[in-house]
């Protein structure tokens, strides 16, 4: 509103980059709140005595203390403090007041302090925060409960103690979103009743074309939610919806459904309808809330369209019954040809027809469309192979076991995704799937022919038209009874009018009447249905490409919803809208003033999109299932990535954590030889590093009856990197160095990169005469300390003096080494592969040793090394994975000893010198875990699987082969579980499990969240933005064919001109990517209900 004035907080206006009143202040200037300082305000208070300093002080009242108007040039009139308010006595809290303290303890420290600017505030000065601290720290805990600790750096073993704050911990999410915290959300995501045990859960299943709504919908309502819920839907098809909801078969009790909620885009048969509702008296209601559309989209290239109107293929539908039953193979077939003359499709091109399998209401309604092409007249290809939603077993996914009975020619996908993928990767193919599916792909469309005898695409047609028909002729119910009634005779297809589109369908709830034997469970179906089925539900469904249903429809079936049953004492959840002061805190309220930093952030993208995959947990089971490892960094993005999928795709709440401490820790915390709790008793539930087990500790183990396995998931490199200018490089592009002159210069026998073994591998160097080399390595236990001293001892025998090992350090001496390699007193010592990259980064002329990935991934100059067959190799072309096949190489069986195992030095022109396996490290005999146990199994047969191993190279390590991963998973076979340790289950993406898949030890591919959907989408656009800007850039780069003289290359206007709007378009370009970064990394944010543990973008549970 134009000429409007109004008074907010001041950052919160800057922040939209609003205009700012000048005022004027106590010594008359006139300014800003940007201009002015704010700290006079809080200094002339506390000189004026006003401010407590003391414990007693901040018990005592501050009604007298005021910022306003106090004096000075550039005092700001208008300051207040920000408080907390705390009771002394918090025992009544039980744990709660545990966390109260260090709540406070986190605002108060430097790094809370060091947030506030950030939003737009100032900090308290240091006085008044360190009196403040001492005050929180003076308040009464319960009898019984411990002050929670901060872990700030590593502390082996104390670390992985129960009630410790470790900032070793991190996520996935931390390395995609960079410097934004990955908690910005947990706080609400926690919020809930201590006295409440139970996670009050939702699990729907069913069609898939809602799934991205139903998505987003639960993840709003988990994150508007006080009490601890987790909300998820398996998007598995109607059929399997269905199937699920009926629940005929399921082992629980006949007709006890799978899921709390089904959906489909097709309504139940009479048959079935009949079964539940009649014969067994399951009533239940079939509730529209949204009208789709079925298109066919096909990959034909658009030069062989060029000459018909508008680019497109007009089919109708006897055509098409003609090509999904085989009787029409090539597109330049004349029944075809006399639809769309003006193509140019080369003579006798195949159609390539793909379908679905398994149950899918696509087929179901794809197939009734076609079967009216029989009453069309002249139609020579009848539909005759049957109408039904499709079926097939398992074990031979492709052979149709119920109509429609698909020919063999067909190609069978699984799901609209296994369907568009086909479309978009095979030229002249051709499927149907859901409208807005292939719409979102961008997949071109056929064009229909409608009852009114007009060709249009899904695009152009009018909805509405279709189900403002088939109400007003009476056949949609208005009433209850009407809802809870058979809807089998309802039909959007075919109706009248020139917009009219020929193939639309209602997508519906199907939901008991009776949810007494849900308990809360029963409240959830409601409100979620209440949810759908809201103004602001209905809103939504644009979004995904479908059409709200008419009001008239929208109000009956919420009246309809209203009717259902609870069970004794349950009560409904209710919505604040706008502001109910007392009300909307309390525990069943789904309240709109609950959100999450991430919101502010994301703009558009909902803030609980991780939410779903975050609180999926078991309805029966209240435990939170947990899993903590703890070693080496270098796996630790696979690690944090691996755990957001596994958790996003769990029923039962898991939380699962990785602490990237290194191998030695690592090592250090897997033996536990010194815990508290047990010698022996290891202090992670499973440890990783990139060396074997010593033999030392292998034998101390098997001595104490620890039996464990070792297995290797993947193979990493070690590199040396250095900085050394391009300027002195002179005509060479990289540096060359064998092991011998590696080994002189880290244990400073060579100091200068001029010296003369060096020149002599790099005859082309010029090197200043000062060019001293700055040598880093690391601090504390390290695998690649381990790895590069084995290496240089190795490779170059009796020269390398200062021993082999991984090193460590005192914390309070952390560059003096008190373990081999005792390195010189002229080397830098560095904590992490992140600090040795850091060090080379920012200095020039150093050298120093990581993780191949770790250095590439930032660009550092890597040097060139002498393999044993003496060539000069890098790690990013070298034959990395040859290493494991090299002569007298012998693989140990996975509980055996590894320590004698080594990969490094292997002949082969080119082989890298310095290979690894990366371990994992697990106890035989997990009992003691309880079902931590089978989460560890399940981690590690993930990892070992095609999936996980498929992750390896995009964190820059090599996969292991199958002969390797079968000396792992015979290890694996190994573990022992407790008694109550269900195993896992893994139901894949591309297959489905049909009521397995809703068993709560089931990783379910179909599980996902809305994250991911708009993160993929996004990654795609930035695939398409970079090849843009390397266009722009090479485009800019060429000089044009008759250009003037360097010195006027730009003299012509018009070159000025292009050259700046080639210019403009880069910035955009680049600006928009940065963008779409800051979005990607902003969706993966931790949300996790209680407990705390989740550290993902998929977040953990409760």
């Amino acid at each position: 509103n134009a000429y409007s004035i109004g008074y907010i907080d001041s950052g919160h206006g800057h922040a939209l980059n609003l205009p700012e009143i000048a005022l004027k202040n106590t010594d008359g200037m006139y300014l800003n709140s940007k201009e002015a300082d704010v700290s006079a305000s809080v200094t002339a208070e506390t000189l004026a005595g006003r401010i407590p300093t003391t414990t007693a002080g901040f018990l005592s009242t501050w009604h007298g203390v005021t910022l306003m108007n106090k004096a000075g040039a550039k005092a700001w009139p208008i300051v207040t403090f920000s408080y907390l308010y705390i009771r002394k006595d918090l025992t009544a809290l039980g744990e709660s007041g545990a966390l109260v303290k260090a709540f406070a303890q986190m605002v108060l420290s430097p790094a809370g302090q060091k947030m506030v600017p950030e939003f737009g505030f100032s900090p308290v000065p240091e006085t008044l925060r360190a009196a403040g601290l001492l005050a929180v720290n003076t308040v009464t805990l319960g009898t019984g409960i411990t002050d929670w600790e901060f872990e700030d750096a590593t502390a082996a073993g104390t670390g992985m103690a129960p009630k410790v704050f470790s900032v070793k911990r991190a996520s996935y999410a931390d390395v995609e979103r960079g410097l934004i915290v990955t908690d910005v959300t947990s706080l609400k995501a926690k919020v809930a009743d201590l006295q409440m045990n139970e996670v009050v859960q939702l699990h729907g299943s069913g069609t898939t074309n809602p799934q991205k709504m139903f998505w987003k919908t639960m993840d709003i309502l988990e994150e508007r939610a006080m009490v601890p819920m987790t909300m998820t839907y398996r998007a598995v098809g109607s059929g399997t919806g269905q199937y699920e909801f009926i629940g005929e078969k399921n082992t629980a009790g006949a007709f006890t459904p799978y899921n709390h909620f089904g959906s489909g885009d097709i309504p139940f048969t009479l048959a079935d309808h009949t079964l539940l509702s009649t014969t067994q008296s399951k009533a239940f209601m079939q509730v529209p809330f949204q009208a789709g559309l079925i298109s066919f989209f096909h990959n034909i290239p658009a030069d062989d369209l060029s000459g018909t109107a508008a680019g497109k293929i007009n089919l109708d539908k006897c055509t098409l019954s003609g090509i999904f039953q085989g009787n029409i193979t090539t597109w330049d077939h004349a029944a075809i040809k006399a639809l769309n003359p003006a193509s140019k499709i080369p003579a006798g091109t195949m159609i390539k027809v793909v379908r679905r399998i398994y149950g899918s209401s696509s087929t179901s309604t794809g197939s009734l469309y076609l079967s009216t092409a029989g009453a069309e007249a002249g139609c020579v290809y009848p539909w005759v192979i049957g109408v039904g939603s499709g079926d097939a077993a398992s074990t031979a996914p492709t052979i149709p076991t119920k109509d429609p009975r698909w020919g063999a020619g067909t190609i069978g996908r699984q799901g609209s995704g296994g369907v568009s993928d086909y479309i978009s990767a095979n030229a002249y193919s051709i499927g149907y799937i859901d409208s807005g599916h292939g719409h979102a792909l961008n997949l071109p469309e056929i064009a229909l022919k409608n009852t009114d005898g007009m060709y249009l695409n899904s695009k152009e047609a009018d909805v509405s038209a279709s189900v403002t028909a088939e109400t007003l002729a009476g056949r949609i119910p208005t009433t209850t009874a009407g809802f809870l009634s058979t809807w089998h005779g309802v039909t959007l297809m075919n109706k009248a009018g020139a917009k009219a589109w020929p193939i639309v369908t209602f997508s519906y709830l199907y939901i008991r009447k009776d949810l007494t034997a849900l308990g809360e469970s029963g409240a959830l179906v409601k409100a979620f249905a209440q949810m759908v089925l809201s103004p602001a539900g209905q809103k939504m469904v644009p979004e995904f490409g479908f059409s709200p249903v008419p009001e008239t429809l929208r109000a009956a079936g919420l009246l309809a919803v209203n009717t259902v049953t609870l069970g004794t004492g349950i009560t409904d959840w209710e919505f604040e809208d706008a502001t109910a002061a007392g009300t909307g805190m309390a525990p069943k309220v789904f309240s709109v003033k609950r959100a999450s930093y991430a919101d502010v952030e994301r703009g558009l993208i909902v803030t609980d999109v991780t939410s779903l995959k975050a609180k999926v947990a078991d309805l029966q089971m209240n435990e939170v299932v947990q899993l903590h490892g703890s070693g080496t960094t270098n796996p630790q993005k696979m690690f944090w990535k691996t755990m957001d999928i596994l958790e996003e795709r769990a029923m039962v709440p898991m939380t699962m954590t990785y602490r990237a401490v290194g191998s030695g820790t690592g090592q250090y915390e897997f033996i536990g030889e010194k815990n508290t709790a047990g010698a022996f008793t290891p202090y992670n539930h499973f440890g990783s590093g990139d060396i074997p087990i010593p033999q030392a500790d292998y034998d101390k183990l098997k001595a104490a009856s620890k039996d464990f396995v070792q297995i290797p998931f993947v193979i990493s490199t070690i590199s040396f990197f250095h900085s050394v200018p391009m300027g002195v490089m002179g005509n060479q592009t990289k540096i060359d160095l064998d092991a011998c002159t590696l080994s002189a210069i880290f244990q400073l026998q060579i100091t200068m990169w001029n010296d003369v073994r060096i020149m002599a591998q790099n005859p082309g160097l010029m090197f200043p005469k000062d060019s001293k080399i700055n040598v880093v390595r690391r601090i504390y236990g390290s695998s690649s300390t381990s790895l590069t001293s084995e290496y240089l001892d190795l490779a170059c025998p009796g020269q390398w003096k200062i021993g082999v090992g991984s090193g460590d350090a005192a914390t309070t001496a952390p560059t003096i080494p008190t373990k081999d390699p005792r390195w010189g007193a002229g080397t830098i010592g560095r904590q992490g592969s992140g600090g040795v990259s850091d060090y080379i980064s920012a200095n020039a002329y150093s050298i120093g040793y990581l993780e191949s990935g770790h250095g590439h991934a930032l660009n550092l100059n890597e040097i060139e090394l002498k393999n044993a067959n003496g060539k000069y190799v890098n790690s990013k072309t070298a034959d990395v994975a040859g290493v494991v096949n090299s002569a007298g190489m012998v693989i140990p069986a996975a509980d055996a000893s590894w320590a004698a195992t080594s990969l490094m030095n292997k002949a082969g022109d080119a082989t890298w010198p310095i290979c690894t396996f990366s371990y994992l490290y697990i106890r035989k005999d997990l009992t003691s875990l309880g079902r931590s146990g089978a989460a560890v199994k399940a981690f590690a047969e993930f990892i070992l699987s095609a999936e996980g191993q498929g992750l390896a190279p995009e964190f820059a390590f090599v996969k292991i082969p199958d002969s390797l991963r079968a000396v792992g998973l015979a290890g694996l076979a190994q573990l022992k579980l407790s008694a109550d340790a269900t195993p896992y289950i893994f139901e894949s993406a591309s297959s489905t499990l049909k009521g397995t898949g809703m068993m709560p030890f089931t990783l379910s591919g179909k599980r996902q969240s809305y994250a991911d959907y708009e993160r993929n989408a996004m990654s795609a656009d930035m695939v398409a933005l970079k090849a843009e800007v390397a266009a722009l850039k090479a485009t800019m780069a060429m000089p044009k064919a008759a250009e003037a003289p360097v010195g006027n290359f730009f003299s012509d206007p018009q070159e000025q001109v292009d050259a700046a709007m080639a210019l403009g378009a880069l910035g955009f370009v680049l600006g928009f990517i940065a963008l779409i970064i800051g979005s990607v990394a902003l969706v993966k944010v931790k949300a996790a209900a209680a407990g705390g543990g989740g550290n993902k973008y998929g977040g953990s549970s409760v």
